[in-house]
Protein backbone atom coordinates (compact mmCIF):
# COMPACT_ATOMS: atom_id res chain seq x y z
CA UNK A 1 0.00 0.00 0.00
CA UNK A 2 0.90 3.58 -0.32
CA UNK A 3 0.56 6.02 1.74
CA UNK A 4 0.12 9.84 0.98
CA UNK A 5 1.85 11.21 3.97
CA UNK A 6 0.53 14.74 3.20
CA UNK A 7 -2.96 13.26 4.14
CA UNK A 8 -1.98 10.82 6.50
CA UNK A 9 -2.09 11.33 10.15
CA UNK A 10 0.58 9.45 12.89
CA UNK A 11 -2.83 7.87 13.91
CA UNK A 12 -3.68 6.00 11.06
CA UNK A 13 -0.22 5.05 10.46
CA UNK A 14 0.00 3.30 13.77
CA UNK A 15 -2.57 1.25 13.38
CA UNK A 16 -1.20 -0.12 10.06
CA UNK A 17 1.55 -1.86 12.51
CA UNK A 18 1.91 -5.40 11.78
CA UNK A 19 2.66 -8.75 13.87
CA UNK A 20 5.98 -9.27 12.81
CA UNK A 21 6.89 -5.34 14.70
CA UNK A 22 6.54 -3.29 11.34
CA UNK A 23 5.26 0.43 11.87
CA UNK A 24 4.80 2.81 8.99
CA UNK A 25 5.10 6.18 10.60
CA UNK A 26 7.91 4.58 13.10
CA UNK A 27 10.21 3.39 10.12
CA UNK A 28 9.70 6.68 8.56
CA UNK A 29 10.48 9.20 11.22
CA UNK A 30 13.62 6.65 12.08
CA UNK A 31 14.45 6.50 8.54
CA UNK A 32 14.75 10.58 7.99
CA UNK A 33 15.98 11.24 11.64
CA UNK A 34 19.40 13.03 11.95
CA UNK A 35 19.74 13.20 8.02
CA UNK A 36 21.03 16.25 6.63
CA UNK A 37 19.82 18.16 4.01
CA UNK A 38 21.89 16.71 1.11
CA UNK A 39 21.59 13.17 2.67
CA UNK A 40 17.53 13.50 3.00
CA UNK A 41 17.17 14.56 -1.05
CA UNK A 42 19.19 11.20 -1.67
CA UNK A 43 16.73 9.05 0.92
CA UNK A 44 13.38 10.53 -0.90
CA UNK A 45 14.50 10.61 -4.37
CA UNK A 46 12.33 9.14 -6.94
CA UNK A 47 12.79 5.89 -8.69
CA UNK A 48 15.48 6.74 -11.00
CA UNK A 49 19.30 5.47 -10.97
CA UNK A 50 21.11 7.06 -8.31
CA UNK A 51 24.90 7.66 -7.66
CA UNK A 52 26.05 9.25 -3.86
CA UNK A 53 29.51 10.60 -4.42
CA UNK A 54 30.98 11.55 -0.99
CA UNK A 55 33.95 10.79 1.22
CA UNK A 56 35.02 8.43 3.65
CA UNK A 57 32.67 8.87 6.86
CA UNK A 58 30.35 11.26 5.40
CA UNK A 59 27.17 8.75 5.81
CA UNK A 60 26.71 6.93 2.47
CA UNK A 61 26.10 3.50 3.94
CA UNK A 62 23.18 5.12 6.38
CA UNK A 63 21.85 7.26 3.31
CA UNK A 64 21.80 3.45 1.59
CA UNK A 65 19.89 1.95 4.78
CA UNK A 66 17.46 4.76 5.10
CA UNK A 67 16.50 5.08 1.65
CA UNK A 68 15.36 0.87 1.62
CA UNK A 69 13.49 1.79 4.93
CA UNK A 70 11.92 4.52 2.96
CA UNK A 71 10.79 3.02 0.20
CA UNK A 72 9.24 0.13 2.38
CA UNK A 73 7.69 2.42 5.00
CA UNK A 74 5.99 4.19 1.80
CA UNK A 75 4.94 1.51 0.35
CA UNK A 76 7.21 1.57 -2.44
CA UNK A 77 8.52 -1.59 -2.12
CA UNK A 78 8.04 -5.10 -0.20
CA UNK A 79 10.65 -5.88 1.93
CA UNK A 80 11.25 -8.99 -0.85
CA UNK A 81 11.37 -6.62 -3.54
CA UNK A 82 14.80 -4.93 -2.30
CA UNK A 83 18.22 -6.32 -3.05
CA UNK A 84 20.93 -4.58 -1.48
CA UNK A 85 25.06 -5.54 -1.93
CA UNK A 86 28.39 -4.92 -0.39
CA UNK A 87 31.59 -6.66 0.04
CA UNK A 88 31.64 -8.15 3.37
CA UNK A 89 29.29 -10.22 5.20
CA UNK A 90 30.28 -8.04 8.24
CA UNK A 91 29.34 -5.26 6.47
CA UNK A 92 25.93 -7.34 4.93
CA UNK A 93 25.06 -8.05 8.87
CA UNK A 94 25.76 -4.53 9.93
CA UNK A 95 22.95 -3.31 7.66
CA UNK A 96 20.41 -5.80 8.52
CA UNK A 97 20.57 -4.80 12.18
CA UNK A 98 20.60 -1.15 10.99
CA UNK A 99 17.71 -1.53 8.97
CA UNK A 100 16.15 -3.81 11.82
CA UNK A 101 15.99 -0.81 13.82
CA UNK A 102 13.94 0.86 11.36
CA UNK A 103 11.30 -1.59 10.01
CA UNK A 104 11.49 -4.50 12.34
CA UNK A 105 13.07 -8.24 12.23
CA UNK A 106 11.88 -8.45 8.69
CA UNK A 107 14.87 -7.07 7.74
CA UNK A 108 16.78 -10.07 9.19
CA UNK A 109 15.28 -11.72 6.52
CA UNK A 110 16.31 -9.55 3.63
CA UNK A 111 18.05 -10.00 0.43
CA UNK A 112 21.15 -8.15 1.58
CA UNK A 113 24.94 -9.76 0.76
CA UNK A 114 27.42 -10.28 -0.83
CA UNK A 115 27.91 -9.60 -4.21
CA UNK A 116 29.42 -13.92 -4.06
CA UNK A 117 26.68 -15.22 -1.13
CA UNK A 118 24.07 -13.81 -3.51
CA UNK A 119 25.65 -14.90 -6.70
CA UNK A 120 26.15 -18.19 -5.27
CA UNK A 121 22.50 -19.02 -3.97
CA UNK A 122 21.60 -17.62 -7.99
CA UNK A 123 24.04 -20.64 -9.40
CA UNK A 124 21.97 -23.08 -6.70
CA UNK A 125 18.65 -22.48 -7.67
CA UNK A 126 19.14 -21.90 -11.67
CA UNK A 127 22.31 -24.89 -11.90
CA UNK A 128 20.05 -26.66 -14.49
CA UNK A 129 19.98 -23.11 -16.76
CA UNK A 130 23.80 -22.68 -15.49
CA UNK A 131 25.05 -25.82 -16.35
CA UNK A 132 26.14 -26.58 -13.11
CA UNK A 133 25.75 -29.54 -10.59
CA UNK A 134 23.86 -27.20 -7.48
CA UNK A 135 25.90 -29.19 -4.98
CA UNK A 136 28.91 -27.62 -6.33
CA UNK A 137 31.16 -26.28 -3.21
CA UNK A 138 33.00 -23.04 -2.95
CA UNK A 139 36.64 -22.61 -2.78
CA UNK A 140 37.83 -21.02 0.18
CA UNK A 141 41.51 -18.99 0.12
CA UNK A 142 43.24 -22.01 1.89
CA UNK A 143 41.65 -24.40 -0.95
CA UNK A 144 42.98 -22.68 -3.32
CA UNK A 145 46.10 -22.38 -1.91
CA UNK A 146 46.25 -26.67 -1.47
CA UNK A 147 45.47 -26.60 -5.06
CA UNK A 148 48.23 -24.63 -6.51
CA UNK A 149 50.80 -26.30 -3.83
CA UNK A 150 49.38 -29.44 -5.33
CA UNK A 151 50.07 -28.69 -8.78
CA UNK A 152 53.35 -26.45 -8.42
CA UNK A 153 54.63 -29.90 -5.96
CA UNK A 154 56.78 -26.68 -4.11
CA UNK A 155 56.67 -23.82 -2.49
CA UNK A 156 59.18 -22.04 -4.53
CA UNK A 157 56.42 -19.62 -6.05
CA UNK A 158 54.46 -17.37 -4.08
CA UNK A 159 50.18 -19.05 -4.45
CA UNK A 160 48.86 -15.43 -3.58
CA UNK A 161 50.65 -14.03 -6.61
CA UNK A 162 49.37 -17.18 -8.85
CA UNK A 163 46.24 -17.23 -7.78
CA UNK A 164 45.40 -12.97 -7.87
CA UNK A 165 47.07 -13.10 -11.68
CA UNK A 166 44.50 -16.53 -12.16
CA UNK A 167 41.53 -14.29 -10.95
CA UNK A 168 42.81 -11.59 -13.63
CA UNK A 169 43.46 -14.18 -16.42
CA UNK A 170 39.71 -15.79 -15.72
CA UNK A 171 38.38 -11.94 -15.38
CA UNK A 172 40.31 -11.27 -18.97
CA UNK A 173 38.91 -14.57 -20.62
CA UNK A 174 35.35 -14.46 -19.82
CA UNK A 175 35.31 -10.21 -20.74
CA UNK A 176 37.04 -10.86 -23.70
CA UNK A 177 35.16 -14.06 -25.02
CA UNK A 178 37.70 -16.33 -25.11
CA UNK A 179 41.06 -17.42 -23.77
CA UNK A 180 42.39 -16.74 -27.85
CA UNK A 181 42.29 -12.96 -27.18
CA UNK A 182 43.87 -12.55 -24.08
CA UNK A 183 47.29 -15.31 -24.14
CA UNK A 184 49.47 -13.15 -25.29
CA UNK A 185 49.31 -11.67 -22.10
CA UNK A 186 50.53 -14.53 -19.75
CA UNK A 187 53.72 -16.77 -20.30
CA UNK A 188 53.58 -20.20 -21.41
CA UNK A 189 54.17 -21.48 -17.58
CA UNK A 190 51.31 -19.25 -16.11
CA UNK A 191 49.38 -20.67 -18.69
CA UNK A 192 50.07 -24.23 -17.62
CA UNK A 193 49.08 -23.30 -14.05
CA UNK A 194 46.27 -21.50 -14.55
CA UNK A 195 44.61 -24.63 -16.75
CA UNK A 196 45.74 -27.19 -14.67
CA UNK A 197 43.86 -24.99 -11.66
CA UNK A 198 40.68 -24.37 -13.86
CA UNK A 199 40.70 -28.21 -14.65
CA UNK A 200 41.21 -29.22 -10.90
CA UNK A 201 38.29 -27.31 -9.79
CA UNK A 202 36.11 -28.82 -12.57
CA UNK A 203 37.08 -32.33 -11.20
CA UNK A 204 36.30 -31.28 -7.99
CA UNK A 205 32.83 -29.41 -9.05
CA UNK A 206 34.17 -26.57 -7.20
CA UNK A 207 33.87 -23.14 -8.13
CA UNK A 208 36.32 -20.28 -6.43
CA UNK A 209 34.85 -16.52 -6.25
CA UNK A 210 35.94 -15.63 -9.74
CA UNK A 211 33.97 -18.90 -11.04
CA UNK A 212 31.18 -17.80 -9.17
CA UNK A 213 30.85 -14.21 -10.39
CA UNK A 214 31.66 -14.82 -14.03
CA UNK A 215 28.94 -18.04 -14.25
CA UNK A 216 26.47 -15.50 -12.55
CA UNK A 217 27.09 -12.92 -15.21
CA UNK A 218 26.94 -15.68 -17.82
CA UNK A 219 23.75 -17.04 -16.56
CA UNK A 220 22.27 -13.22 -16.40
CA UNK A 221 23.41 -12.92 -19.94
CA UNK A 222 22.83 -16.65 -22.03
CA UNK A 223 19.59 -17.46 -20.34
CA UNK A 224 17.52 -13.75 -20.36
CA UNK A 225 13.96 -15.77 -18.47
CA UNK A 226 16.08 -16.30 -16.04
CA UNK A 227 17.80 -12.29 -15.85
CA UNK A 228 13.82 -11.03 -16.55
CA UNK A 229 12.96 -12.69 -13.08
CA UNK A 230 15.47 -11.56 -11.28
CA UNK A 231 15.02 -7.95 -12.44
CA UNK A 232 10.85 -8.66 -11.75
CA UNK A 233 11.75 -9.96 -8.05
CA UNK A 234 13.81 -6.91 -7.31
CA UNK A 235 12.82 -4.09 -9.04
CA UNK A 236 15.06 -2.34 -6.60
CA UNK A 237 18.45 -2.67 -6.11
CA UNK A 238 21.28 -0.93 -4.10
CA UNK A 239 25.26 -1.06 -3.57
CA UNK A 240 27.19 -0.14 -0.95
CA UNK A 241 30.67 1.16 -1.63
CA UNK A 242 29.73 1.38 -5.30
CA UNK A 243 33.27 2.57 -5.75
CA UNK A 244 34.93 -0.88 -5.20
CA UNK A 245 32.90 -2.75 -7.88
CA UNK A 246 35.28 -4.69 -10.05
CA UNK A 247 34.76 -5.13 -13.92
CA UNK A 248 32.68 -8.81 -13.61
CA UNK A 249 30.50 -6.89 -10.54
CA UNK A 250 29.54 -3.88 -12.97
CA UNK A 251 28.61 -6.86 -15.56
CA UNK A 252 26.47 -8.00 -13.18
CA UNK A 253 25.09 -5.17 -11.83
CA UNK A 254 24.51 -4.12 -15.89
CA UNK A 255 22.87 -6.83 -16.43
CA UNK A 256 20.48 -7.30 -13.38
CA UNK A 257 19.96 -3.42 -13.01
CA UNK A 258 19.80 -1.97 -16.64
CA UNK A 259 21.06 1.74 -16.31
CA UNK A 260 17.65 2.88 -18.18
CA UNK A 261 15.18 0.78 -15.60
CA UNK A 262 14.20 3.23 -13.07
CA UNK A 263 15.21 1.22 -9.30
Amino acid sequence: MKVDFSKTTSTDLEADADPVGFNAVKALDMALDGLTDVQRSSVVAPPAPLLILAGAGTGKTKCLVSRIAYKIATGERLPSQVLAMTFTRKAASQMKRRLSQMIGPTAMAMDIGTFHATSARILRQFAEFAGLDPHFTVYDADDQKACIKEILGSNEFSSDDILRNIERYKTDVFLSDGPWNVRGDYDAFFLDVANAYIAAGKRANALDYTDILTMTVRLFRDAPTVAAWHRQTWPTVLVDEYQDTNPLQEAWLDLLAPPDQHR
